[in-house]
């Protein structure tokens, strides 16, 4: 993406381009969907890292995408990220009830380029990676966020902007304050709470567990469990409060520079928690 003024117009259109690539790896099959859609004054992306199977991931993404297309379709060309917001809340919503009676699981992770302005508006819900870089050097954009809102929260404003890398965090079990949402729902329900390190990763891999009794939960701490087949070992109210924790996303709006190429990218957990590409400045770099 790069914003061009020509006189004194502003011409953001002829400067976007996409592509992508997926790998299977050593898996039977791929479990991941993802897609991408360029529209006359928006663009978006997204990723859904399925897990047991690809049902979930396909029909969240699916539902996800087709949303996006009727919300983004009829947007102004320029409208406050507020709106934006709003509007990728509702088609999250509408696509993880659309997913209750799929099979498997799914992570999703999104972004929507208002392309006259350059404003990008991030969903986060689980594990994968987007990240905002400059093309000609692959490192990650640095600045302060114009919104950081985490929906898993009574007040969605609580996290204060400040200075970063344009890359979202992850939500997991090594995650302190996941842990604490964690504990602090399920220890009033009577159930204690106990993480440990994953038994069966690779020991270089930081991945981590969360449990109740003898039962692990699935990671990361935030993901698409469809209510029709997920977590059936756990009794109703337990089941239904563990939903309400892996459930709410996390929204964030980034500011694409004015004064450079830069570009967007979506990509899988698998990068960083295999080791493959280990942190958000390799996988920019890449």
């Amino acid at each position: 993406y790069q914003r061009r003024v020509r006189g004194n117009s502003t011409n953001a259109m002829a400067e976007l381009r996409c592509g992508s690539a997926s790998i299977q790896g050593a898996r039977e099959s791929q479990e991941d969907c993802s897609g991408q859609t360029i529209l006359p004054h928006y663009a978006f992306g997204f990723i859904c890292d399925g897990h047991n199977g690809r049902q979930c991931a396909d029909t969240l993404g699916g539902g996800f995408r087709r949303g996006m297309e009727v919300l983004l379709g009829g947007l102004p060309a320029e409208c406050e990220h507020a709106m934006i917001i709003s509007g990728m809340m509702e088609c999250y919503w509408e696509a993880v009830q659309q997913s209750e009676s799929a099979a498997g699981g799914t992570t999703l992770s999104a972004f929507a380029l208002q392309r006259s302005s350059g404003i990008v508006v991030v969903l986060q819900l689980g594990d994968s990676k987007i990240g905002l870089a400059d093309l000609a050097t692959g490192k990650l954009i640095e600045q302060t966020p114009l919104v950081q809102h985490d929906f898993a929260f009574p007040d969605a404003s609580q996290i204060p902007p400040r200075h970063m890398r344009c890359i979202t965090r992850s939500h997991g079990f090594k995650e302190r304050d996941e842990v604490d949402r964690y504990r602090a729902k399920l220890s009033a329900l009577g159930h204690e709470v106990i993480v440990k390190r994953h038994a069966h990763a690779h020991a270089m891999e930081d991945r981590w567990l969360c449990h109740l009794g003898s039962q692990s939960l699935p990671e990361p701490s935030r993901a698409m469990e469809p209510a029709g087949q997920a977590l059936q070992f756990l009794g109703t109210e337990l089941r239904n409060a563990v939903f309400e924790l892996q459930r709410p996303p996390e929204m964030t709006v980034w500011q694409a520079p004015h004064d450079r190429p830069c570009f967007i990218f979506a990509v899988c957990d698998g990068f960083e928690s295999k080791l493959a590409v280990p942190n958000g400045e390799r996988i920019g770099a890449l």
